[in-house]
């Protein structure tokens, strides 16, 4: 009941205020027309996309997430867990005290994967020992099927 009337007495004084001031009315824009000429291209990318490739990398929660133990005793296996997204889900499960362990295609993401673990290191955390360089449905030799953009 008192939120309703607070409410009420914050639009009266707003609009005695906009009188008295003699404040303009604000004229709203609809956001699907205010950018309706504006024609964006998405620049070429290949379906892999390096962390350490970025101009500006993403903010992976490398200093801003900090965890409070919520996951002490479980494990995980991250697909895809050396960049982007699947970085970010490493970064704040170790924090939050699993034990991680990754999975990513050898030959296109060999890169992100010691930059993750050096940064790992200097956190003092760790990735399970045991990374899993391949699909291990597919087997270790198998290569994954590459997806077509």
């Amino acid at each position: 009941m008192f939120g309703s009337i607070f409410a009420v007495a914050a639009l009266l004084l707003g609009a005695t205020c906009a009188a008295e001031c003699g404040a303009q009315p604000v004229q709203l824009v609809d956001p699907n027309l205010r950018f309706a000429n504006v024609t964006l291209e998405s620049p070429f990318q290949n379906f892999t996309v390096l962390q350490t490739s970025f101009r500006y990398p993403p903010d992976c929660g490398e200093t801003s997430y900090r965890g409070s133990g919520r996951m002490k005793g479980m494990r995980t296996l991250t697909t895809g867990g050396d960049s982007g997204m699947g970085r970010a889900i490493v970064i704040a499960y170790l924090r939050e005290g699993a034990r991680v362990a990754i999975n990513y295609p050898p030959s296109e993401e060999e890169e992100d994967a010691p930059v993750l673990s050096d940064f790992l290191t200097q956190e003092g955390l760790s990735i399970e020992s045991s990374r899993y360089p391949h699909d291990p449905l597919l087997g270790p030799t198998a290569v994954a099927p590459r997806h077509s953009s």
